[in-house]
């Protein structure tokens, strides 16, 4: 595990800024550790490269022409990540899409802190 202090690394990739440093600081402030937000599918994928994240939380609706699901399968490709993807869509095919492909958790937003790091600690193993 690629820590910080002690802590696993939460790589954050979202595309509205202000959700994604609002589940920063619920992270933080459940000891963990975010080692960067990407809020396109390309970042997301330098981030992983560069960071070596321990856990990817994965919007699906992503600015660029990546999608969640594109960028949770290159990264996951390259990497054995654990991925927790975060959705505000109800339409059944994307949620088929994210069941499909098997990558990882899945949270519907908005979620609760305590569902988040619950799925977090599972998808670590803690």
């Amino acid at each position: 595990m690629t820590e910080a202090a002690g802590r696993p690394l939460i790589l954050i990739v979202e595309d509205e800024i202000i959700i994604a440093m609002e589940i920063q600081v619920r992270l933080e402030s459940a000891g963990f550790a975010v080692c960067g937000l990407a809020s396109s599918g390309e970042k997301a994928i330098t981030l992983a490269r560069e960071k070596n994240p321990d856990l990817v939380l994965m919007d699906i609706t992503l600015k660029g022409p990546l999608d969640g699901l594109e960028t949770a399968g290159r990264i996951q490709a390259e990497k054995s990540i654990p991925v927790i993807f975060l959705s505000a869509t109800d339409d059944e095919a994307v949620l088929r899409r994210i069941r499909e492909a098997r990558l990882g958790l899945s949270l519907a937003k908005p979620f609760k802190e305590a569902d988040l790091i619950a799925a977090v600690r599972v998808s670590l193993g803690l």
